[in-house]
This record gives structure tokens, sequence and C-alpha cells, in this order.
């Protein structure tokens, strides 16, 4: 069993959505909650939000069925901490990982790193500078998972500082148990563990030409 494609969620897959949502929640019973899945059943996967959009991806394999889930949005949170009038290019900056999950029967194919990599090469599209995932510091398979791919881990209370056009911005894990995974998307830019004259943590960094 392989990775087929992964396309936008369409009506009719809700279903498949609160089903995989539930799993990457941890939810046993099921995940109850409609409004992702409703939304997706009555407009498909690209849904409005405040400063842009959510989108939903599904994986879908070589049966034609569809395996995994990945939902992305703007750090609305995030977005809420800073002046209105900033909000818009701050929301350019940063993307994050909401849900993410596959099958059980259908793991260790790849196909979670299809997802990961089709979400990286779009938001990398649209001009995104980082991508960055909540991850539970207990979990150390899916810290390992997204290390190997390439994303820093940041440690309990550690920020992820970008440049802006309004000056340095953070952003930085909620302290419940979760921590950020990063990874920088634009050509040139990676992240480092560095200190400036007021404030450590991890910094996007450009690559400087010439």
């Amino acid at each position: 069993m392989r990775l087929l494609s992964v396309r936008t969620a369409a009506p009719g897959d809700g279903p498949h959505v609160a089903a995989l949502a539930g799993i990457a929640l941890g939810v046993v019973d099921g995940y109850a909650d409609r409004g992702l899945p409703g939304q997706v059943d009555a407009e498909g996967g690209r849904i409005t939000l405040r400063y842009g959009q959510g989108i939903c991806r599904v994986a879908v394999d070589d049966q034609g069925q569809v395996a995994g889930m990945v939902y992305t949005a703007p750090p609305i949170s995030w977005l809420d901490e800073y002046p209105a009038p900033a909000r818009p290019s701050l929301a350019r900056l940063f993307t994050k990982i909401e849900l993410l999950a596959v099958y059980e029967d259908h793991r260790e194919h790849g196909l979670g790193g299809g997802l990961l990599a089709a979400v990286e090469d779009e938001e990398r599209e649209l001009g995104r500078h980082l991508l960055v995932a909540n991850v539970a510091l207990r979990d150390r398979s899916v810290l390992r998972w997204y290390r190997r791919r390439g994303y820093t881990i940041a440690a309990p209370g550690e920020p992820i500082i970008a440049n802006s056009n309004r000056g340095p911005v953070s952003v930085v894990d909620t302290g419940d148990g979760y921590v950020l995974a990063a990874k920088a998307l634009q050509s040139g830019c990676s992240l480092k563990r560095a200190e400036s004259h007021d404030q450590s943590g991890i910094f996007i960094v450009q690559r400087r030409r010439g």
C-alpha cells in the first residue's frame, strides 16, 4: 500500500475527518465535535478563518481510500496577542499544523510523511516562512518523527523568533505539556538556537548571499 495523492478534502469526507481527528487527539470514543467535519461536508476543505484560511487535506492510498488527514490553520490565538493592524502581515509568516493522523492499518507506508511534505510544498508556495506543530512532550516517538523530517524541537517555554516588518516576533508553546516542532520553509532560511542582546531562543535566520 502506498500514497497515491494528497488532495483538499471535499464534501463527503467529513466522516473520515471526524475519525482521523479523533485519532490525532487521542479521543477513544470518537471525535464528537462536528465543527471541522461538518464544515468539510458543507464547504469542502478550505475554510475561511480570522487572518486567513484553514485547509484540510486528505491522503488517498492506491486503493482509492482516504487513509490520512492533515489540517493546517493560521495560529489564531497567537495572532490575537498582537495589535490588529499587525495581524494580516504576521499571518503570512506562520502556519500551524492543528491535526495530523493516519489510520492505524495504513501506517508504516509513508503516508504521514507524504501528507507533511505536501503541506510544506504548498505553504512554501504561499510564501509562509515557518510551519509549526504542537507535540506532546511525553510523545517521544512523534517528536522523533518530526525531527527525522528536518524539524527543530523547542524546549518547553523556548520561543521561536522571526523578524517581521514590525520587528522581532515570537511564538512559544502554551505550557500545557506540549512543545513546538518547527521547520523553516523558504530557501536560504534555517532555524538556529542563539542569543540576541535581549533574548534567547530559536531564530529564523536567512543565509547571506554572495
